[in-house]
């Protein structure tokens, strides 16, 4: 149990003074632990050791990028511990946003120039589970999902024949590491910048349009997402990444965790516009 760790065994001139259990989502229990030395993050997955090893990846492919990400200190196939970092979620900073966004588009497009071979996450041999882009697309969403027709934003939309219709769109798509949960809680901000990108349990290898899908789904606000492509450039595609909003929110909207009348709904509708 992380609550009854020894760090000794891991560093023996560091004593714990104390442990916390920070914990918020469903999926990990979450502490920092004050050292006589430094403070740290312990995870530790309830369920899915698959977030252990996504992050590990995702941090040691990072590690050397001076990028605002935690490093690792010790991890095994059960928990990790990295560093802390300190800050207040981006989601959560107010006033400033929009620089914050755009700083956020700079360091995104560096972790992207990490390039990857295969798809998706890596197996518990280190391996990659998916070839193509297609696999990738076919592996994060259930068309089957019953959900997807009974639900009443959804129950008229044909999502086969749009998928269908844009499929080309993933074919030769370049890999590289992702975040695969990019949103402004996993963002912090100190002292007026970017101080943190963090939780990297979700990560994987995909295109570039994935990551910049996710984000795109979690904003309320058009001039957030102008500030972030300002930061990270325009050299991705537009449509494919169109395809991914539409595929993400799909999902979304069927646990209503996209409301209608609002404006993360009427971007989703534009974007299933645009695709049809």
């Amino acid at each position: 149990m992380v609550t009854e760790i020894d760090f000794a065994k891991y560093d023996p001139t560091q004593q714990v003074i104390s442990i916390k259990d920070i914990s918020v989502g469903c999926d990990q229990n979450v502490y920092t632990i004050e050292t006589t030395k430094a403070k740290y993050i312990a995870k530790q997955p309830k369920s899915e050791l698959s977030k252990i090893r996504n992050e590990v990846f995702a941090l040691k492919a990072l590690h050397g990028q001076s990028l605002p990400v935690p490093q690792l200190f010790y991890h095994d196939d059960t928990f990790l511990i990295e560093s802390f970092i300190a800050g207040q979620h981006l989601s959560d900073s107010g006033a400033g946003f929009a620089e914050h966004y755009r700083d956020l588009g700079a360091l995104v497009k560096r972790m992207h120039a990490v390039k990857c071979k295969g798809y998706g996450e890596i197996d518990e041999e280190g391996k990659k589970k998916l070839k193509t882009e297609k696999d990738l697309l076919n592996h994060c969403i259930n068309l089957e999902d019953p959900l997807f027709k009974s639900h009443e934003v959804l129950k008229g939309i044909d999502i086969n024949s749009v998928i269908g219709k844009n499929i080309d769109l993933m074919c030769g798509g370049e890999a590289v590491l992702l975040h695969g949960d990019l949103h402004g809680a996993n963002v912090l901000i100190d002292e007026g910048k970017v101080s943190g990108i963090i939780d990297f349990g979700d990560s994987l290898s995909g295109p570039p349009e994935y990551d910049l899908a996710l984000l795109y789904n979690h904003l309320e606000s058009k001039e957030a997402w102008s500030c972030f492509v300002e930061g990270y450039g325009k050299d991705f595609n537009e449509k494919k990444m169109q395809l991914y909003i539409f595929m993400f929110g799909t999902w979304l909207v069927s646990i209503d965790s996209i409301k209608p009348g609002g404006t993360r709904l009427d971007n989703y509708l534009q974007c299933l516009h645009n695709l049809s």
